[in-house]
């Protein structure tokens, strides 16, 4: 363990005492473990490690300090990184899906949520077709979208409860601020500090700050949107707990479709399994299980291994067995 940041949990650690402790110290909710049952349910992330690890201690440096740390080496640091992200999810294009990957602590939250944010625009903008050089310029501008928001005070960020009209009025100051930091370091191109300025317009026009609607919101923005409150909605933080993924598709496929590009949503929601591999899950059997697969095309009706029977009675490996439920259709989940 480093200071305050949680231990670095690798592939194979044995979760001792100190661990459990340390994780529920820093608020972190759930893990992956592997046992009998779950040892060839693989929840791969669609970014390498590497990747991961770089993207999210360059944002961590730059979202640290107020004003952000724009410096030459860490602009280059990110382009390089953006590069790597666009790479490495169009390597990984036969199973492009999002799964749950890179639990965040609230602590940690900007920064890994900038870095969330850009893995799934990029995901999106690939599937829309855009070509290396703006999925790139994509990257970039998502990576980035939340450099304002180290101007505002965290006693704002972090309020348990609602913003008062004054807290507000300053937390919509953070896509400008952004803006300028952007702009006045020359920070790449108007493109990419668009995003920064554009992340929170909504189709409609009831977005922040200019409540600009439709197309003259710039496409990177329009796409940031949707992947902002995805992973906003499934995080936890200080004033609310993260939904799970089938509350967020329906609360964005329902509440949200003026304010959201209709084809970035449908984009999206292409992309997201309702019951992410590795989720556990109850039957309307009464059963318990957990996700192995998500068939493409077929993401709301996955394959579920049971663990655990409708008496309570927790399996042995050998004892489990699989439901199929885009075949086994009178079984639902339903938690």
């Amino acid at each position: 363990m480093e200071g305050n940041r949680t231990p670095l949990l690798r592939e194979g650690t044995t979760l001792d005492a100190n661990y459990l402790a340390s994780l529920k110290r820093h608020q972190v909710k759930y893990i992956y473990i592997e046992d009998a049952n779950s040892e060839d349910v693989k929840v791969e992330d669609v970014i390498y490690e590497e990747t991961r690890v770089l993207a999210n201690a360059v944002m961590s440096e730059i979202l640290s300090k107020n004003p952000p740390m724009l410096t030459k080496s860490n602009l280059l640091e990110i382009q390089k990184i953006s590069r790597m992200i666009v790479s490495d999810i169009k390597e990984y294009k036969p199973r492009v899906t999002i799964e749950l990957w890179n639990l965040k602590t609230m602590k940690d939250y900007l920064f890994l949520h900038s870095v969330n944010v850009a893995v799934i625009s990029v995901m999106m903008g690939w599937r829309m077709n855009l070509n290396n050089q703006e999925l790139e310029e994509l990257c970039l501008g998502v990576l980035l979208h939340d450099v304002g928001k180290v101007t505002v005070a965290d006693n704002i960020h972090n309020k348990p409860g609602v913003l008062s009209e004054e807290e507000f009025r300053e937390m919509q100051q953070h896509p400008v601020r952004g803006f300028g930091f952007l702009r006045d370091r020359g920070a790449f191109s108007p493109v990419v500090w668009s995003v920064a300025h554009q992340h929170h317009e909504k189709f409609d026009g009831s977005g922040y700050p200019k409540g600009r609607r439709g197309k003259e919101i710039h496409q990177y923005s329009r796409i940031a949107m949707v992947a902002d409150v995805f992973d906003a909605l499934t995080s936890d933080r200080p004033y609310k707990t993260g939904w799970a993924f089938h509350k967020v598709l329906q609360h964005m496929q329902t509440t949200m479709t003026e304010k959201l590009d209709a084809q970035v949503l449908k984009t999206f929601v292409s992309l997201i399994p309702l019951y992410p591999r590795g989720a556990a899950v109850r039957l309307s059997t009464g059963e318990m299980g957990m996700v192995v697969e998500n068939a493409q095309g077929n993401y709301h009706r996955p394959i579920v291994r049971v663990i655990v029977d409708r008496f309570g009675r927790g399996l042995e490996a050998n004892e489990c067995w699989e439901i199929d439920l885009s075949k086994e259709t009178e079984v639902t989940i339903v938690e």
